[in-house]
């Protein structure tokens, strides 16, 4: 029995690593001769899939035959193609044939644009060209406009900005991308405050009021411009040693927050007051009235100021006749400023050169122009306004880039039109404003561009100030966002609310 032993001890050394059976005790590494991938000696291969392809068949046309790899089962290919970008590959079970269809991903029955259909979201069953159109932020009917004719309304809650304060005036407001930033005047005790309040984009929430301008006597009536980096904020400001004010000016980030110190940018005499601003990338553009010690009449000021606040030209008299206390409007359109204003009771635009220097045209927009605001959108002006002793309709006028007229409208269902403020929010243009009739308070009218349509008066706010103007509108991700004043006289608040679809 010995020998037996020794001759199997002597047969399986001799088979050595060739033979592929290892005999290792349960904890103890393997030999350095053994081959790296060994398996125990009683380990058996995994079972075959299959033999041929018929082993592999599911018995779906669909999915491709299956066919049989080295005993594996390897899927199928479908019979039908794929096609082009604009057609995509149907298969039909039971009959196991093809098709090729065209690409309608929403399956709205309409093909994309770019393949030659008349859907312009093909992402969106509710978007294709002529659909019904609806209050939904969309271009349903793919004609180039969204909500086309429905009004816009006050959505949720408002906001009072100016919490702390039962005297704040003069709302001005803008959207930079992120937020909504705002700016208005209060009055504590006697002694007025320019303060800013950035709105989150959802309106739901508004940081306290912070002061940006605040005189030892007086200043009021901001306006904020944005440049693309940087917010240039105008007001009237009065110095410490002066009865009457001067404009001012101070930069301020995209949060609000101060660049620089306040700079004083005219003087005093006569007093200034209200400036309207325009960037045109290389200078502001600002338009401001003033009231001469005899109140005769209130002249429109034009003046060129740097980014940083320089005074690049100094300020000349724009208007030609007397001019009334309306706060100016001024735009940039590419090529010069376009400021409006009312002179003898007519609405004027000045077309105003590059460098703030003279004027190139005037248009007489209205002979009873009260309240304006023009507006450039990449290829015509905009002119929103009432009339002058504020009982009449809201009207709005489109002109080319020379300034002549091309058409305009007044706006059905207005009566008593203050406190104009035009927006273009890239496809439509939107007009806020206040009424003063039995139906008052701020409300928002949406026209095409073309004035092809106009829509009905949305109620923003039943909110009223009599003493306006009181609004400013700015476009948001969706809908607007209007700042507004409530309350009369010497008390009353700034308040912010959406306005969108109801």
């Amino acid at each position: 029995m010995s020998l037996a032993l020794g001759a199997l001890a002597g047969l399986l050394a001799g088979c050595g690593s060739r033979s592929g059976l290892y005999f290792f005790p349960e904890d103890a590494a393997p030999h350095e001769d053994a081959a790296p991938d060994a398996e125990p000696f009683d380990a058996a291969p995994p079972p075959p899939d299959c033999k041929r392809d018929a082993d592999c068949d599911d018995l779906l046309y669909c999915n491709g035959p299956e066919t049989c790899v080295d005993t594996r089962c390897a899927a199928g290919v479908s019979p039908c193609p794929a096609g082009d970008p604009c057609t995509m590959g149907a298969c039909d079970e039971p009959t196991d044939g093809c098709s090729l269809v065209p690409l309608d991903a929403d399956l709205d029955g309409h093909q994309p644009l770019a393949c030659a259909g008349d859907d312009c979201d093909d992402s969106n069953a509710a978007v294709y060209e002529n659909a019904l159109e609806v209050c939904d932020y969309l271009d349903n009917d793919c004609h180039g406009e969204v909500d086309e004719g429905f009004a816009y309304v006050g959505l949720g809650s408002d906001l009072n900005l100016s919490v702390g304060f039962e005297n704040a005036q003069t709302p001005t407001l803008r959207y930079d991308g992120a937020d909504f930033d705002a700016a208005f005047d209060t009055w504590p005790s006697g002694i007025s405050e320019v303060h800013y309040v950035a709105v989150a984009a959802d309106g739901a929430s508004a940081s306290a009021p912070a002061i940006r301008a605040d005189s030892p006597v007086l200043s009021s009536s901001p306006a904020l411009e944005w440049t693309g980096s940087e917010y240039g904020m105008f007001f009237h400001y009065h110095p410490e040693t002066e009865d009457r004010g001067a404009i001012g000016f101070r930069r301020l980030d995209a949060d609000g927050d101060p660049l620089a110190d306040v700079l004083i940018l005219t003087n005093a005499d006569p007093d200034k007051d209200h400036p309207a601003a325009a960037w045109s990338g290389a200078r502001y553009g600002v338009a401001h009235w003033a009231f001469p010690p005899d109140g005769d009449h209130f002249p429109i000021y034009f003046m060129g100021v740097s980014g940083a606040g320089a005074v690049e030209v100094e300020g000349w008299e724009l208007s030609r006749g007397h001019a009334l206390p309306f706060v100016p409007s001024v735009a940039w359109t590419g090529a010069s400023f376009a400021a409006s204003f009312v002179e003898d009771g007519a609405l004027v635009v000045a077309m105003v050169d590059a460098d703030a220097e003279s004027v190139i045209r005037r248009t007489t927009v209205s002979s009873d122009g009260g309240q304006a605001s023009v507006v450039w959108n990449g290829s015509e002006l905009g002119v929103a306004y009432g009339e002058t002793d504020g009982t009449g309709p809201l009207h709005f006028e489109w002109l080319d880039g020379d300034g002549d007229i091309v058409s305009g409208a007044r706006i059905e269902g207005t009566e008593s039109a203050t406190g104009v403020d035009l927006l273009w929010s890239g496809g439509v243009w939107a007009v806020t404003y206040q009424e003063e009739g039995a139906d008052r308070g701020h409300f928002l009218v949406r026209i095409a561009e073309d004035i092809a349509w106009t829509s009905s008066p949305g109620l923003v706010s039943d909110d009223y100030a009599w003493d306006g103007p009181a609004t400013s509108v700015t476009t948001a991700p969706r809908g607007y966002g209007v700042a507004y004043r409530e309350g009369s006289g010497g008390l009353g608040t700034v308040r912010f609310r959406l306005a969108g679809c109801p």
